[in-house]
């Protein structure tokens, strides 16, 4: 009986222990004191203006075999393409 309920104060208090490793204020005061952390809040920002305007590209509607009569048409008819890729 008194060794069941020395196993019980010891997970009561490893139980505290985790649920004070778990708290975000004791999390948040490690992160800002020892590791030297800030909020993102307080980080200067940054904009850089591209110059360019956005643009639209439709890509080409895919081909698929039934498309071409068949597989090895669908396949020739990409070959092709690549070919003239490299034109």
């Amino acid at each position: 009986q008194s060794d069941i309920a020395l196993q019980n104060v010891e997970l009561r208090a490893l139980e505290l222990e985790l649920e004070t490793k778990c708290d975000f204020r004791v999390i948040e005061d490690i992160a800002v004191n020892q590791l030297g952390m800030t909020k993102k809040e307080n980080i200067n920002k940054e904009y850089i203006s591209l110059g360019e305007a956005d643009e639209v590209v439709v890509a080409e509607q895919e081909l698929s075999a039934d498309a071409e009569g068949n597989l090895l048409s669908a396949i020739a008819v990409r070959f092709d393409k690549l070919l003239e890729y490299f034109k």
